[in-house]
């Protein structure tokens, strides 16, 4: 019943505690352990790891927002090019796909190009925190803003 016990802890632990950890400090999947066998040596070092990193509810705050847009605003209208077409015909005669940029055909992997629906154009759902890891993604978004601004003025 012991290693029964061990191993839901195993298999719990990692996902829910780790988890506000893991946008601040990517390393945390390499010390807390996944295997039930290594849950005894190796959850005395993980358990305060994950205590005393850093953490963050922004990757959390990113998933709520949009959630509570959809309650608040209903079913918006996707943008045309990005709607599959069940039937080729009808979706060519609507639109659908026309104008789609695949981003990775792109230097960097970005394009500017309008994801959500018009009424969300301009929602920003992920504003990364100045701390640990996040501080690269923020400065990687900056950077790809500044770049989309500067290629829609010029």
């Amino acid at each position: 019943m012991a290693d029964l016990g061990r191993v839901v802890l195993a298999r719990r632990y990692r996902p829910s505690q780790a988890a506000s950890v893991r946008m601040r400090r990517p390393s945390l999947t390499k010390v807390v352990p996944t295997e039930p066998d290594c849950v005894c040596r190796l959850f005395a070092q993980a358990a305060p790891y994950v205590a005393w990193a850093p953490k963050s509810n922004r990757a959390g705050a990113a998933y709520w927002a949009p959630l509570a847009d959809v309650e608040s605003q209903g079913r918006l209208p996707v943008p045309l090019h990005l709607r599959p077409g069940t039937h080729p015909r009808l979706a060519r005669e609507q639109g659908h796909g026309r104008g789609y940029q695949y981003p990775h055909d792109f230097p960097g992997a970005d394009v500017d190009q309008q994801y959500l629906p018009d009424a969300l154009v301009e929602r920003v759902y992920y504003e990364p925190s100045d701390q640990g890891m996040e501080t690269q993604i923020g400065e990687r978004l900056a950077r790809l803003r500044a770049l989309r601004k500067a290629s829609s003025e010029g």
